[in-house]
């Protein structure tokens, strides 16, 4: 079950598509998002997992075969912006780049 905010963006995962919730507010100073994974099956998800973020992700996902990029500030203090990539896994989903500040421009085009 996916118990977070309205759909936030979506791209092509290979032969499936990821999407994102809006993150949620979560004590003390973070935010939760819940990523999904549609296979297109009549069942509907093939799996979802929650991500802990500092703040809100910056900029929607790019995807790229059966990865996909994002920026999104990391978890902990002092919260520095990270370059991110995801399988569709909570274990494939970790920052590339850490400290990257915030991106200027477009962070798709950045992914791409």
């Amino acid at each position: 079950m996916l118990a977070a905010g309205p759909f936030l963006d979506g791209t092509p995962l290979g032969s499936r598509f990821l999407f994102l919730r809006d993150p949620i507010p979560t004590p003390p100073n973070d935010f939760a998002a819940v990523f999904g994974l549609a296979d297109g099956s009549p069942q509907g998800l093939a799996g979802s997992f929650t991500v802990r973020f500092g703040n809100r992700p910056d900029g929607p996902l790019a995807g790229s075969g059966n990865e996909a990029f994002f920026v999104a500030p990391l978890p902990d203090p002092p919260f520095p912006f990270g370059f991110w990539r995801t399988d569709g896994t909570a274990t494939g989903t970790f920052p590339l780049l850490t400290g990257v500040g915030p991106l200027g421009g477009n962070p798709p085009e950045v992914a791409a």
